[in-house]
């Protein structure tokens, strides 16, 4: 409060400063132009606007004393805490602003705000948390291009690899090999035309490539909507100052592959018409590529915010439908539980607080490494277990370690699946295969849990396997206990799995049960459980924990957020020692774990 109170009485004494009676800019005092006043501030503009920034300019000059608006992407919500007013200053001034880091998929960081004097050429500096809301703003600092746009094109091998051993899946698929029953969605909103940078129709262009030349997709199956549909208006973004009409062939064809803008009312029509035209032997992709927040999935226009739950109404609109669903925009994480239902994999490019990122103007990271999943020149790289089927939880884990933000822990992607063995059963081609593994999700390394194989003839000998992580006892045909074994730094591990091998007819099968989380109860401090900075600290965890509580050794770091969850947000107070956080939490089944890490303070 204290120091909001002194920013306050700074920005009101500048104010006041800029009252004094100032030298006119032109001899007939006569108001500067938007031109003009970017000739000012150039330096701030060459100081700020670096690569990867752009600077805009208001078409008009801002009365004095506007109370302006603004947002995370310029987007404007009463209810959100990101969102606020503020005064313009008490002159009339021209506004130019620079906008936050384009590679994020999404942000509410400070942005520079520039007010110059329409008569004296003086401005003031505000930095703003987002951007301002609703200044129409000056095209002519813009290059509206009339040039066609090919972006990221390939060519795809339109023969998939194939693979000379004899080891699949065991596989009883519930509809034929038939493509008529594949369906996709895509969907790119991008905001407006700023913000709607070219990388996400080059995502859109990549994916439906895949679907149709790799995957054998029919094209009137595969609904597009993206930023302003058919609208011939200027909608996309692709470079700092160059402008132009989304291309609608995403495959030049001559056909026009973009049918739909990406607004509420047209993803609900979507959805109706497959509810009329899909069934439960069907399968459908929901392909999703945009700017996204806390609140939810930015679509095309300044109110157009489709939450979580406004999302999975549209999905349950085919309860029966196998469904895959991948999304890359900031938070997409957020939408994991709620889509996690029933039939259906979800993957996204980060966890429910972290931005997401692209490649500039050329692709998002994550999406583009899941679509790279179904190059067929990848294909032995992804089927990591050689059954020739390129399953949705190998997809996953291949974009998950190809995505340089990944692996520089930089964005963390999620994924869920209903049920588990779903993901590792099923692909973008319609196969379903069975028989399962049934048992528990997790294990620990201080008890035994039992797993069991069923679907299988009686006569069939299997051979049961395991991760590192597990030792496997009392193996028979149809069961086998298994415990879990971690090093003595580790409390868990989030990719342990059990394999049951068998033979029929001459041919190598093999059932995989993932095992979400191995769980070893006790203390550990100094092993680099707990990561992050600036205020943002995450502990490394696995699936069913709970009941986590953090605390801090130093006074001066304050836990801001309530118990219960395994990221928190941390007060640094000034101090020269070290800090140690800490942080307790309960496996799956009660056992306490308890974690800590020294961290240098600021």
């Amino acid at each position: 409060m204290f120091k909001n109170l002194i920013a306050t009485f700074v920005l009101i004494m500048v104010l006041l400063a800029s009252c004094e009676k100032m030298t006119p800019y032109h001899e007939d005092g006569s108001e500067i132009t938007a031109a003009e006043a970017v000739k000012i501030v150039r330096p701030l503009i060459e100081k700020y606007a670096t690569e990867g920034r752009s600077f805009f300019v208001g078409k008009n000059p801002i009365p004095a004393q506007t109370t302006l608006k603004y947002g995370p992407n310029g987007l404007y919500d009463s209810s959100w805490k990101e969102c606020g007013t503020f005064k313009s200053p008490n002159y009339k001034a021209w506004l130019i602003f620079i906008e936050s880091d384009i590679n994020i998929n999404g942000s509410s960081e400070k942005q520079l705000h520039i007010f110059v004097d329409v008569l004296t050429g003086k401005y003031i500096e505000m930095y703003i948390e987002g951007q301002v809301s609703g200044i129409e703003l000056d095209e002519s600092f813009f290059t509206i291009s009339d040039n066609s746009y090919t972006g990221l094109s390939y060519n795809p091998s339109t023969t998939a690899k194939k693979s000379s051993t004899t080891t699949r899946m065991y596989s009883s698929p519930r509809r034929s090999s038939s493509t008529s029953g594949l369906y996709a969605v895509i969907i790119s909103g991008g905001i407006n035309m700023t913000n709607n940078k070219s990388r996400y129709w080059n995502d859109c262009q990549y994916i439906y490539q895949r679907l149709t030349q790799s995957l054998g997709y029919d094209e009137s199956h595969i609904y597009c909507l993206v930023a302003d549909g058919t609208d011939p208006a200027i909608d996309m973004r692709i470079s700092e100052t160059t402008y132009i009409s989304s291309p609608l062939d995403f495959d030049n064809d001559g056909d026009n592959d973009i049918q739909y803008s990406a607004t509420k009312a047209n993803i609900s029509t979507v959805f109706n018409l497959l509810h009329s035209q899909v069934s439960s032997i069907d399968h459908l992709l929901v392909f999703v590529t945009d700017h996204g927040s806390q609140y939810g999935l930015c679509l095309w226009g300044d109110n157009q915010i489709m939450s979580p739950a406004e999302f999975n109404a549209e999905l349950d609109k085919l309860p029966s439908v196998r469904m895959d669903v991948v999304m890359g925009q900031c938070n997409s994480g957020i939408f994991v539980s709620p889509l996690n239902d029933n039939n259906r994999t979800v993957s996204t490019a980060c966890s429910a607080t972290e931005n997401s990122f692209g490649n500039g103007y050329q692709y998002d990271y994550f999406l583009r490494a899941w679509t790279d999943a179904f190059d067929p020149t990848n294909a032995s790289t992804v089927d990591t277990n050689s059954d020739n089927m390129i399953s949705l939880r190998e997809v996953f884990l291949y974009a998950e370690s190809h995505d340089p933000k990944a692996v520089d822990n930089i964005e963390h992607p999620q994924y869920a699946s209903q049920p588990l063995i779903y993901g590792y059963t099923h692909d973008l081609l319609g196969t379903d295969n069975r028989p399962v593994i049934s048992g528990s999700d997790y294990l620990s390394c201080s008890v035994s849990s039992s797993y069991t194989i069923s679907g299988l003839p009686s006569s069939t000998s299997v051979t049961w396997t395991s991760s590192s992580d597990i030792n496997l006892s009392s193996l028979t045909n149809t069961s086998v206990n298994a415990q879990g074994s971690l090093p003595t730094t580790s409390y868990v591990s989030q990719h342990g799995y059990i394999i049951a091998n068998f033979t029929l007819e001459g041919t190598q099968y093999f059932v995989l049960k993932d095992i979400l989380s191995i769980w070893k109860p006790g203390y550990y401090f100094g092993y680099n459980h707990i990561f992050g900075g600036s205020g943002e600290y995450t502990v490394e965890t696995g699936e069913g924990a709970y009941d986590y509580e953090w605390e801090s050794e130093n006074d001066a770091w304050v836990i801001l957020t309530s118990p219960g969850s395994p990221h928190v947000y941390v007060y640094e107070g000034s101090t020269s020692d070290p800090v140690i956080l800490w942080v307790s939490f309960r496996d799956p089944w009660g056992n306490s774990i308890v974690t800590g890490q020294e961290f240098n303070s600021n």
